[in-house]
């Protein structure tokens, strides 16, 4: 009798983080490739990650301290004692990574959806998304070193996603800027959330708070009455960006050709290195785009650039193999 009784694949957008004024409370899922999670029925009664590839040997095959896997142990666990799912049930999982570590476009978050998305799929859907988010909350904290949605919440469900709390979890769709074409740029360096989180300040200068709060009220409101002109004036970083600014290889310069471009904005997507940027017109994002690429060749580092938009579907399956 056959290891492999049946699989589902499944794959998650990458996302755009904070969204300069909603540090750990905004994101927002873009169209792009991002890593897939394959789940199989295994005659072993075990959770098993079987293979990883496109990861360099970094991740690691234990369940537990694996970011697909490990909200995905708590879901079988919360099935197993409503009687959903027997408790001898065993899932082999094979992860492709198609997004590289630390560029601060969400890669564990892709895998923690794709993976919960995937096993929920092959047990036959008894979760809808929401009441899978969660699980993907405990898988993405292997990766941040905390309970963060920001980045996985969107993923899964697509959108443009405002996090109230994770515990409990509260969370709700905005309205999308469907229209905008956004320019991501992604130079080849590295910064991993965990150790970028950790050098942040604790404290916010009254003022500061005050700033930022009104700006987040407005993205709200523009979002909703989907007036784009607002958000030229309210999409400032006032608190998380100063201070990460230096992880960002040439982000004066690089502000300074987007906005030249007629840029809504320019920010860091999560804790970087990527930086992104909305245009209202497409033919302005290709413009920007290559005057960047031709600034980054001229000072001779690697970078990958991405015209994207919003990606409203999150988490999708994409293979099922009876």
């Amino acid at each position: 009798m056959s290891d492999r009784l049946k699989s589902i694949s499944a794959t998650a957008p990458p996302t755009i983080a904070n969204l300069a004024v909603g540090f750990d409370i905004l994101g927002m899922a873009i169209q792009g490739e991002g890593d897939l999670v394959t789940a199989s029925l295994s005659n072993q009664a075990e959770l098993r990650i079987t293979k990883i590839t496109g990861d360099g040997g970094r991740l690691p095959l234990d369940p537990t301290k694996n970011t697909v896997t490990a909200g995905i142990l708590i879901y079988l666990d919360d099935l197993m004692k409503k009687g959903l799912i027997s408790k001898d049930i065993g899932i082999d999982i094979e992860i492709e990574k198609r997004m590289a570590l630390g560029t601060g476009m969400g890669s564990s978050a892709s895998s923690a959806a794709a993976g919960i998305m995937a096993v929920n799929a092959l047990l036959g859907s008894p979760l809808n998304k929401k009441e899978l988010s969660p699980y993907a909350l405990q898988s993405e904290a292997v990766a941040s070193g905390g309970i963060h949605g920001d980045n996985v919440i969107p993923a899964l469900w697509g959108g443009t996603v405002l996090m109230r709390s994770e515990e409990p979890f509260h969370a709700v769709n905005l309205p999308s800027f469907s229209s905008l074409s956004i320019l991501v740029i992604h130079p080849h360096v590295e910064v991993m959330t965990s150790e970028s989180r950790s050098r942040l300040k604790t404290e916010v200068p009254l003022k500061t708070y005050i700033k930022q709060s009104a700006d987040l009220a407005l993205f709200v409101h523009a979002s909703h009455s989907g007036d784009v002109a607002l958000l030229r004036g309210c999409l400032k970083d006032h608190v998380i960006g100063p201070q990460r600014e230096k992880d960002i290889p040439w982000m004066k310069e690089v502000s300074e050709i987007c906005m030249s471009n007629n840029a809504i904005n320019y920010n860091i997507s999560g804790s970087g290195p990527s930086t992104f940027a909305f245009f209202e017109r497409k033919e302005e994002a290709e413009k920007a785009e290559h005057n960047v690429r031709s600034f980054f060749e001229e000072h001779q580092m690697s970078v990958d650039l991405l015209i994207s938009k919003v990606d409203e579907q999150g988490a999708r399956i994409i293979d099922s193999r009876p």
